[in-house]
């Protein structure tokens, strides 16, 4: 019985009447006496009530005067949705903010995804989301306004990345200089990445380096002659040895 009455009542709170009624109506059957489920159950009576007095009642304005239907002409009246102004209607000075489910004064409460629809409390944005199509208008502004969000940032990207070529040498320093020793380069040596550098500077590089990489984009040095004739050597050596057992 008290896993029901618990079911019931949030989904009473979640706006799922219908449903809610179900469940506390044989929580009832179950136990009878208990005060808590006869008043959950007369309030969600009540909120059925309300519910079927509002349902009637725009039913009954569509019906009523078709003729009062707005012309194509005619501007449109603001919706219930995030891009209106539909959160406030002036009074006079005072700004008279209504809900954006039931239009009842002085909505407080703004919408937690989009802050823009206001609601009378959370219950009202509940049953806006499920029943009254803001969820899906409200995602769909949400979605824009990341994607506009997205088109800025690499809009701001591909500007600075323009601009960086010309910065890159501000300091005086010119684009022909070896940027080791900062002159120009002697017995240029050009690596594989493009960059030039003084041959020295690229021997003392490998003798001193930290790391055997260009200085400016950290590519990995070719191997150097010495390098190539140690490798060269061990090579000469295995090969000796397989013949001499035989092995070609």
């Amino acid at each position: 019985m008290k896993a029901l009455y618990r079911r019931g009542l949030a989904r009473f709170r979640m706006g799922m009447l219908e449903e809610a009624k179900a469940d506390l109506m044989q929580a009832r059957k179950l136990d009878g006496e208990s005060k808590a489920v006869k008043t959950e159950l007369a309030n969600l009576i009540k909120a059925l009530v309300e519910s079927k007095k509002k349902e009637k009642s725009a039913s009954g304005d569509l019906l009523k005067k078709p003729t009062e239907r707005r012309n194509k002409d005619e501007p449109k009246k603001p919706s219930n949705n995030c891009s209106t102004t539909k959160t406030g209607k002036k009074n006079g000075n005072e700004v008279v903010h209504l809900c954006g489910l039931c239009e009842s004064r002085n909505a407080t409460m703004l919408c937690t995804a989009c802050r823009m629809t206001r609601y009378c409390d959370r219950r009202c944005q509940i049953l806006a989301w499920k029943k009254g199509g803001h969820k899906e208008e409200c995602q769909a502004l949400l979605q824009s306004g990341a994607e506009e969000a997205q088109r800025t940032r690499s809009t701001n990207v591909t500007g600075c990345a323009e601009e960086e070529p010309a910065d890159a040498f501000s300091d005086g320093v010119s684009k022909t200089n070896c940027m080791i020793c900062l002159a120009p380069p002697v017995d240029p040596s050009k690596l594989p990445c493009g960059h030039e550098f003084c041959s020295s500077c690229v021997a003392d590089l490998r003798t001193h380096g930290v790391q055997q990489a260009c200085p400016l984009c950290r590519e990995a040095l070719p191997p150097s002659a010495e390098r190539l004739y140690e490798q060269a050597m061990r090579l000469y050596v295995q090969i000796l040895r397989q013949v001499s057992r035989g092995m070609f």
